[in-house]
């Protein structure tokens, strides 16, 4: 096998390492405006930190169901194997150690043996050769009593192998030979052999499966200089790579969702580093699964939170930000500009190893993508309908699947929905999903907490917190599917089948839960739900929010309600419904959901508007006074969780207070507000047992690419008795995005209450969208000089509404100031018609949108969605006033445009 076989090898080499040393000491700024110098020695003071830390420890209190703690582990690291963990065997604090943390055994190993690699300074190599002489004794990687003692490989073992790959080759030639053979030794005995013999237990294309061979990789090329059989491992470690890409969706993404995905690709991003670097000769770059990334990316990004949503375990978040840098150093114009969205570009951002040795400016060339970013991954079940990149626009992000693919991080929910808008999940999925609360699980992983269906909802089934539960929700992870899709300029649309995941074996609960939703840009969206059974059933729409969130009346409809935006909606249906605001028994932290419930049928509709606009809170705030608890503050996480509290005893305002005792932080919401704005928090704080140099203190944070990138401090302040400090400052310009942060680290307890922020930003009212109901199924919707009429039509015969006229399952006309037809959909039909004008008419059946104007029509068709197609066939076609060519369902076209209208015929 070709390659660099001399140590250094891996990730660096003794060519790349003077250019890597000049990159550390530049003190020019790059073309986009850092200095790799700023970037390294952010990197060194981390290394600097970690070496003047105590020898590593770590302890954790391991939960068992219903919140109990089964056993308290810790462990020093020193020669000795860390010790069992038997009452707890589904539990994995090896994980915790060696995942690349702020402090971690794999941080300590790989910051200091790349500072020694950097600077060849002793005191980092001392540092980190002690540590590997400690792991290189241990009996084996990976926790015994995970699984029971069945598991003999796991996410510990890669994560473990490849840090002491790393500081094998990183620090080869100050090792003696009895080192050098001793850490050798425990990289095969310990790391590749493990690995590679058990790996094939985990499915290839899951987290575990990518991490041990990111791991068997690195000491494959670690040890190749003296081991002969490195090259053998190396081969099989590119197999079974090769493996796991062929089992990515067939049109893109990840099965397990964007967070455990994003592990998965960029534990292998890790492994292509190596290999480049290394300069072995692989096809895996020519894979076909990599050329989907930047459309899944881009596709899946919401345009206001810089954020791809999470439908399964996880939360939002940006997704596979190191594979995406290597395809952008590879000439990726549009990976390249998905890192320049979510604020990656700039590596010093992240300040990780690795981003600094990839890192080339001179290959960077961030472009945005030709196509609409509108998108549909049909293997995955994912669909995204969005107004381009367009950020004050919403975006919904759907899920229908996989149809097939059963998998252990995926939740209980077809045909779910969530909603970004305004710098805000505003219709959230759940995330990671509850293990040891019951309540708290049923409602996270089951489909009564996710935007779907649910039936025949009692206070028996409320309380009972089995999951998945038949007859109920849905019973399988695995079943779903998009089966429809439009991408246009004007309009997208998607359509889900979800009523196979409802049935299990011969108990067939549901016929037919097809759930069609259609974006009218930029304004609303329109859901249209066909539900029938062989038996009657109380159906229940739901639509949550979440902690941070309220959902309030609004007329006859309701509004969900953030710190900066709203939603207006109103559900329909075909038979009469209750609706109710509610949350659910032991589980109400999650936030509150609307469930509109149709009286026991065999069949019915839900017709659903959903129209997300701009909310001006007068003081920034929906919590303020913490009198709903930490809702809409975000505490300080892990150890320092239990820290928090909310306290009854001597609130300064109303009824409570949130306190902290000895370490910790609340983080309000972020807030949008323009650069330039004077911004002042006003917050109620006294002190209890504070010692003289400590106190609490207050951060406004400015926010861009998901970083704080700028911040003004105020405090420390001290006092028992309830006084009022201020914060103010200047929202510096880039600023996307702002938070208040309350802080207390001394011994004792703050206390923080009456929490106000003010600004002298004019508040401008939004404009409150008119709906018309037209029957069950029909909208007339009028927003500011605009306006819309929907109709959903499953009749298979044209019906009229409103002026509209259409004999497709779903048509929209929107009106100009004039009153005039501007713009037109259908799907699932051949005519749009409005006042008895023929806007578009198809020869046969199909999809397509029209722009009218009197200088030109702009048109869209498309095909219906093909599995595994990489798109449906779409293109946006520009007509003047002569006929021209396009296609209809995959066949060729001729157009026919008049002054009134454009018809397009099959020829």
């Amino acid at each position: 096998m070709t390659g660099i076989n001399a140590h250094p090898c891996v990730l660096v080499t003794a060519e790349t390492l003077t250019e890597l040393r000049a990159k550390c000491a530049a003190d020019q700024p790059t073309r986009f405006g850092f200095r790799t110098g700023d970037f390294w020695a952010e990197i060194k003071r981390k290394a600097d930190r970690l070496a003047a830390l105590p020898p590593y420890s770590y302890a954790v209190k391991i939960p068992g169901e219903g919140g109990v703690i089964l056993e308290e582990w810790s462990y020093e690291l020193s020669d000795q194997t860390p010790p069992p963990h038997p009452k707890s065997p589904n539990y994995p604090p090896w994980t915790a150690m060696f995942q690349e943390r702020d402090d971690s055994i794999s941080t300590r190993l790989i910051h200091l043996s790349f500072a020694y690699l950097v600077t060849g300074e002793d005191l980092y190599f001392q540092k980190a050769r002690e540590i590997a002489l400690h792991l290189a004794k241990w009996e084996q990687w990976t926790d015994a009593s995970y699984g029971g003692g069945r598991i003999k490989a796991c996410l510990d073992t890669g994560h473990c192998t490849y840090s002491m790959a790393m500081f094998y080759d990183w620090c080869y030639e100050r090792l003696t030979e009895a080192e050098r053979r001793e850490v050798r030794e425990a990289l095969v005995g310990k790391g590749i052999e493990p690995i590679l013999g058990f790996v094939d237990h985990y499915p290839p294309d899951t987290n575990g499966y990518a991490v041990l061979l990111s791991g068997a990789t690195l000491a494959a090329l670690a040890i190749r200089p003296e081991d002969a059989r490195g090259g053998g491992y190396l081969t099989t470690c590119l197999e079974k790579t090769r493996v796991s890409l062929d089992k990515g969706g067939k049109d893109g993404g990840t099965f397990e969702g964007p967070m455990y995905g994003t592990y998965l690709l960029d534990s292998f991003a890790l492994s292509f580093d190596a290999l480049t670097a290394a300069r072995v000769e692989h096809d895996l770059f020519e894979h076909p699964y990599l050329a989907t990334m930047p459309r899944y990316c881009l596709g899946l990004l919401a345009p206001d939170t810089k954020q791809i949503p999470c439908f399964s375990d996880g939360s939002p978040g940006v997704a596979v930000p190191k594979l995406m840098s290597i395809l952008a150093q590879r000439g990726s114009k549009e990976a390249a500009y998905y890192l320049q969205l979510i604020g990656y570009l700039d590596p010093s951002a992240v300040y990780g190893i690795y981003d600094l040795i990839r890192f080339d400016e001179s290959k960077l060339d961030p472009q945005p993508p030709p196509w609409n970013p509108s998108s549909v991954f049909v293997d995955i079940g994912y669909a995204s309908l969005r107004d381009g990149f367009n950020a004050q626009a919403p975006s919904l992000f759907f899920k229908s699947g996989p149809t097939t693919n059963n998998i252990g991080h995926n939740h209980y929910d077809h045909n779910a929905f969530v909603v970004s808008y305004g710098g805000q999940w505003i219709v959230p999925d759940r995330g990671y999903h509850d293990f040891y609360v019951p309540a708290r699980r049923k409602f996270s992983l089951g489909s009564i907490g996710h935007c779907t269906v649910v039936m025949d909802v009692d206070e028996a089934w409320m309380q009972d917190t089995t999951v998945p539960s038949p007859g109920h929700d849905q019973v399988n992870r695995a079943g779903g599917a998009i089966t429809e899709f439009f991408a246009g300029s004007a309009f997208d649309y998607v359509k889900g089948e979800a009523a196979a995941p409802y049935n299990k074996g011969d108990n067939v609960v549901l016929d037919q839960f097809d759930r069609r939703i259609v974006y009218v840009k930029p304004h609303f969206f329109v859901i249209h739900d066909q539900l029938a059974a062989p038996h009657p059933h109380a159906y229940s729409f739901l639509l949550h929010s979440d902690g941070s969130g309220d959902i309030e009346t609004d007329g006859d409809g309701y509004r969900l309600v953030r710190t900066q935006a709203q939603m207006f909606t109103r559900v329909l249906s075909s038979v009469p419904t209750r609706s109710r605001v509610q949350t659910y028994p032991g589980a109400e932290d999650y936030g509150p959901f609307l469930r509109v419930e149709t009286e026991p049928t065999a069949a019915a509709t839900f017709t659903a508007f959903l129209c997300p606009q701009p909310y001006q809170n007068p003081e920034f705030l929906r919590n303020g006074d913490f009198e709903r608890g930490m809702a809409g503050w975000h505490p300080r996480a892990n150890e320092d969780m239990p820290n928090h509290k909310i306290a009854t005893d001597n609130p300064a305002e109303g009824q409570q207070c949130a306190s902290i005792e000895r370490s910790g932080y609340y983080y309000s919401d972020r807030f949008s507000l323009p650069a330039g704005t004077h911004v002042t928090a006003r917050v109620k704080v006294r002190t209890v047992g504070t010692p003289a140099d400590g106190g609490a203190t207050m951060h406004l944070y400015f926010w861009k690419g998901g970083s704080a990138f700028a911040n003004v401090a105020a405090g420390p302040f001290r006092s028992e008795a309830w006084t009022e400090q201020t914060i103010s400052g200047t929202v510096p310009e880039g600023t996307e995005q702002v938070s208040l942060a309350l802080e207390y680290f001394a011994p004792g307890v703050g206390y923080f209450d009456d929490v106000r922020i003010e600004t002298d930003m004019e508040v401008q009212e939004p404009v409150t969208p008119q709906v018309t109901p037209l029957g069950s199924s029909g909208l007339d919707v009028t927003i500011g000089q605009k306006r819309y009429v929907v109709l959903c039509n499953t009749s298979g015969q044209a019906i009229e509404a409103g002026g509209l006229r259409t004999d497709g399952v779903i048509a929209v006309v929107g009106l100009g100031a004039n009153g005039q037809p501007s713009r037109a959909f259908i799907q699932g039909g051949t005519l749009v018609s409005w006042e008895g004008r023929d806007l578009l008419r198809l020869s046969q059946t199909g999809t397509a949108e029209v722009a009218l104007s009197d200088s030109r029509l702009v048109a869209q068709v498309t095909s219906d969605v093909t599995p595994h197609a990489p798109l449906p066939e779409q293109g946006a076609l520009f007509f003047g006033r002569q006929a021209d060519g396009a296609t209809l369902n995959g066949k060729q076209a001729a157009v026919q445009v008049t002054r009134e209208g454009v018809q397009i015929g099959v020829q």
